[in-house]
C-alpha cells in the first residue's frame, strides 16, 4: 500500500510530460519502495518502544527518512523522472506523516510482525481506533501540558503557603513604610515653608 500511493504521487506530478514518462516514474517509485519497505517497517518496529518517545519520533520522522529520501532522489534522477522537484517534495511530506503514523500504530501494537503481532484482520479492525488516537494525540498532549502546569502551580501554593503569606506581609509592610515616608516628607516640607515665612 505504501508503494502504491507513493508511486501515484510521482505518476501524477510527471503526467504533464506524457503518459510514458509518468508511467516510467511510477515504475521507478514502485520498484524502490518494494525494495525498501521491508527494511523501513523493521526499523520502525525496532524503535517503536524506545524511550524517551521523542527520540524514537526523531529517528523515524527525520533521521531515517533523510537517508531513504536521498536514495529515492538518486533513483529518480537516474530514471529521468520529469517535474522531479514537485514530486519529491510531496513525497517527503507524505513520508514524514506516514512514518509518524506507522510509529504510533506500532507503538499501540498494530501492524507489528512476528510473535508480538496479531493477525492482519485484527489490525484492520483496530485501525479506526488507532487513527482516532493518532489524530487526537496532539490536542490531548497539549491539554495535559496545560493542566499539568496549573496543577504544579496549585501544588506549589499548597506546599509553601507560609512563604506566600510572608511575601504578602513584606509587600504590605513596604506599602505602609512608603506611606509613612510620604507623610514625614510632607511634614518636613511644611516645616521648611513655615521657617521661611518666619525668617
Amino acid at each position: 500500500m505504501s508503494a502504491a500511493y507513493r508511486a501515484l504521487i510521482f505518476f501524477f506530478t510527471s503526467l504533464k510530460s506524457g503518459w510514458r514518462m509518468a508511467f516510467g516514474a511510477l515504475l521507478a517509485e514502485t520498484a524502490f519502495r518494494a525494495f525498501t519497505s521491508g527494511f523501513w517497517g523493521a526499523f520502525t518496529q525496532a524503535v517503536r518502544l524506545m524511550e524517551p518517545a521523542w527520540l524514537g519520533v526523531l529517528l523515524v520522522v527525520f533521521v531515517a527518512p533523510v537517508v531513504v529520501q536521498t536514495l529515492n532522489l538518486l533513483v529518480h534522477l537516474a530514471s529521468g523522472t520529469p517535474n522531479l522537484k514537485q514530486g519529491f517534495l510531496v513525497s517527503c511530506a507524505v513520508t514524514g506523516l506516514a512514518s509518524l503514523f506507522n510509529w504510533y500504530a506500532m507503538r499501540q501494537g498494530t501492524f507489528v510482525t512476528g510473535r508480538e503481532g496479531g493477525s492482519l484482520w485484527q489490525d484492520v479492525k483496530r485501525l479506526p481506533v488507532v487513527i482516532l488516537g493518532f489524530v487526537s494525540a496532539g490536542p490531548v498532549a497539549l491539554w495535559r501540558w496545560r493542566i499539568g502546569g496549573r496543577t504544579a502551580q496549585k501544588e506549589a501554593a499548597h506546599q509553601f503557603p507560609d512563604q506566600a503569606n510572608h511575601d504578602d506581609g513584606n509587600d504590605q509592610g513596604q506599602s505602609h513604610a512608603d506611606q509613612n515616608g510620604d507623610r514625614v516628607t510632607d511634614h518636613e516640607r511644611g516645616s521648611a515653608q513655615s521657617d521661611g515665612v518666619a525668617g
